[in-house]
């Protein structure tokens, strides 16, 4: 060891004096011109990677994202749609995840594991889902970043509001005859469709608050009020009534030309 550095070794130097000297040296160091670029840019290399590095992945990061948000949402939707009288079955929750991978791919993607869990409390009413996934950095691995962890949480639910339903009916004798190529009258046909309108109304409105109302009304004497017009005055009718109307201009030949 150089021994002009002795007397350092054996005398403690106060603090105060090893930073001054370390600033004194820095400051030296940035009046210096003498070759002082190749350091410093080695170190700045470092910083501009890092900042381009970090808006690469984050931008990334976004956007994948935004993807597992949509599939997520696509995927309750889709669920939800599946839902029949036996609630959120099997059926009905591989819906829901066909529908999240099809809007979700994970190759395409570039991410690592990824899970796409459903919950229903309510035997399907209301469906729940968390998407998870993880996206491995392109840039930042070289700073010791490990990654994304992406999460995401959508719901879906039917409701069903308070409605009122007329139905205008025909009740005329022309009901009664039978329907083409069928042995079923009209009017036969006509109750079938309603018990079957009302079947499929009070299986969307079961399990609900909401309040449906039905009325039902003839079209002979409730929609089709010419009868009560003419037994109230028939001079409210006439028989003819002279309108503004356009005229055909033909050619010599006889062939529409335009109209005037």
């Amino acid at each position: 060891m150089d021994r002009r550095l002795t007397p350092i070794i054996h005398h403690k130097v106060p603090l105060i004096r090893v930073m001054s000297a370390f600033c004194r040296s820095l400051a030296e160091l940035a009046r210096c011109r003498s070759g002082n670029i190749l350091p410093l840019s080695a170190l700045a290399i470092f910083a501009v990677a890092a900042l381009i590095g970090g808006a690469v992945d984050i931008s990334r990061g976004w956007r994948v994202q935004t993807r597992l948000q949509a599939a997520c949402d696509a995927g309750v939707l889709a669920g939800r749609r599946a839902v029949t009288s036996n609630g959120f079955d099997t059926t009905a929750n591989t819906q829901a995840e066909n529908y999240f991978y099809a809007n979700f791919n994970v190759d395409k993607q570039g991410v690592g594991e990824t899970t796409f869990l459903t919950t229903s409390a309510d035997r399907g009413s209301t469906i729940s889902a968390v998407a998870t996934t993880t996206l491995p950095p392109i840039m930042m691995q070289l700073f010791g970043f490990e990654g994304f962890d992406l999460r995401a949480a959508c719901t879906a639910s039917m409701e069903v509001g308070n409605s009122d339903i007329m139905m205008v009916l025909d009740t005329t004798g022309s009901m009664g005859w039978t329907l083409s190529g069928s042995s079923q009258t009209r009017i036969q046909a006509l109750r079938a469709s309603m018990k079957s309108f009302y079947d499929t109304v009070s299986a969307a409105a079961s399990g609900t608050n909401a309040r449906i109302r039905y009325g039902f009304v003839p079209y002979s004497s409730s929609v089709n009020v010419g009868r009560l017009i003419l037994d109230r005055d028939p001079d409210y009718l006439v028989d003819s009534w002279t309108i503004q109307s356009r005229r055909a201009i033909r050619r010599t030949n006889g062939t529409f030309q335009s109209w005037e």
